[in-house]
């Protein structure tokens, strides 16, 4: 097995012990969400390093880690709707740019066109990463967690819901982008 598509693979591993994690009672899992965030969040980063410095970019390995993505990100989504931490339209409207880019990308493949993620839905997915994985320790210091003690980290934490909202914005961002540069293909899709 390619270390990218293992690298992918880790990442639906680790979506239902990180939903698990998240769900736990509270504060009890959230540092531990965190480190398993952070995994998958590097892990992301290198597979698709791998996988262009090797040259092993395969159809598997494009679908394992498509899928890996966004089960990862909406199990946290709907965790973090399910604790209060998000109000649900901001999770349905970045659920639904997912669910409308990966058609899109989809058809245009069907169509013979490949659409590569571009540089504005790569730093989107950086700010959501980091987001997310700040509320996880914003979650710990909120409901009396390890770090609940430290002023200093409670305010540092306080950043993740701003990211957060940031990150929406960019996700919505991101998908105009995406449509507005394949907008030939949207052509076909009238036709």
């Amino acid at each position: 097995m390619k270390l990218a598509n293992g690298l992918s693979l880790l990442r639906l591993v680790l979506a239902p012990p990180l939903l698990v994690l998240l769900l736990w009672q509270p504060p009890s899992g959230f540092l531990a969400a965190t480190g398993v965030w952070f995994i998958s969040s590097w892990s992301d980063v290198f597979d698709g390093y791998f996988a262009r410095r090797r040259a092993a970019v395969s159809k598997v390995g494009v679908f394992v880690d498509l899928v890996a993505d966004k089960l990862v990100t909406s199990s946290v989504l709907i965790a973090f709707v399910d604790l209060g931490f998000i109000p649900t339209w901001p999770a349905a409207v970045i659920l639904g740019r997912e669910f409308i880019i990966t058609g899109f990308r989809t058809f245009a493949a069907a169509e013979g066109v490949v659409i590569p993620a571009a540089g504005w839905g790569k730093q989107k997915t950086v700010v959501t990463n980091l987001a997310l994985g700040m509320m996880m320790l914003w979650g710990d210091h909120r409901y009396g967690g390890v770090t609940a003690g430290s002023d200093i980290l409670g305010t540092i934490f306080s950043v993740g819901p701003w990211l957060f909202y940031l990150s929406v914005a960019l996700t919505v961002t991101s998908g105009v982008m995406y449509l507005w540069s394949g907008r030939g293909i949207l052509d076909r899709i009238r036709a």
